[in-house]
């Protein structure tokens, strides 16, 4: 996980919104839901 990894995360769980998250990092909710998808195996284990 690299720092704009951990940007996506911090303010998705902030906001709760994909949309307003997207909006926010200039992605599209699309590719910022593919991204969080993806990387979701290795978040979740830090927070188990």
């Amino acid at each position: 996980m690299d720092l704009r990894d951990l940007k996506l995360f911090l303010h998705l769980c902030d906001s709760r919104y994909f949309g307003r998250t997207a909006k926010a990092m200039h992605l599209s909710p699309s590719t910022l839901s593919r991204q969080t998808t993806g990387r979701g195996c290795r978040v979740n284990p830090v927070f188990t």
